[in-house]
């Protein structure tokens, strides 16, 4: 099922958005999603990992009051699932590519249709691309409590890029 949400989201990314958009959504996804695997991956293996699970189950622990329900947090602080350094990675590597596509210039000429205006975001805008894209992907394919199950993050990666480019650009 990746490849079909993969081949769907990058479909819908160049349907929807402008070409810069749209190839800036697309090089999010073939890199930052497979840099957090890799970063989680090697971090994991260094034993120096920590998932978005324990942190929550940590940090629950220390603002209860009661210990009436300690196993249940235990329980729920297992190993898998994604980790803060592979979500950080994601992050820096969002930022990055938005960069790449996304210049920070005004405009550009064109012989044949004049000037045209660039799309471009500031970097506090890449900085909050990349902290969503990074939750996304984190969230992406989880089954969350109020929500149900969410949809591949091979779907929504390059939809949520370009919906915030789309957004935020000057």
């Amino acid at each position: 099922p990746g490849a079909f949400y993969f081949l769907l989201g990058t479909s819908l990314s160049t349907l929807l958005f402008p070409t810069d958009v749209a190839r800036a959504s697309l090089l999010v996804l073939s890199i930052a999603d497979p840099m957090a695997g890799l970063v989680g991956g090697w971090f994991s293996e260094k034993g120096c990992n920590i998932t978005w699970k324990q942190l929550f189950a940590k940090l629950q622990r220390i603002f209860r009051r009661k210990d009436n329900n300690k196993r249940s947090v235990d329980a729920a602080a297992g190993k898998g699932g994604p980790s803060i350094a592979g979500s950080i990675a994601c992050a820096a590597s969002t930022i990055l590519c938005t960069h790449v596509y996304i210049p920070s210039s005004v405009g550009i000429i064109d012989a044949r249709m004049g000037s045209v205006p660039y799309m471009n975001i500031s970097l506090q805008s890449r900085i909050f691309v990349g902290i969503l894209t990074s939750l996304t992907e984190a969230i992406a394919g989880r089954k969350l409590p109020m929500i149900g199950k969410v949809a591949d993050d091979n779907l929504l990666i390059p939809l949520v890029v370009g919906g915030l480019i789309c957004w935020l650009s000057e």
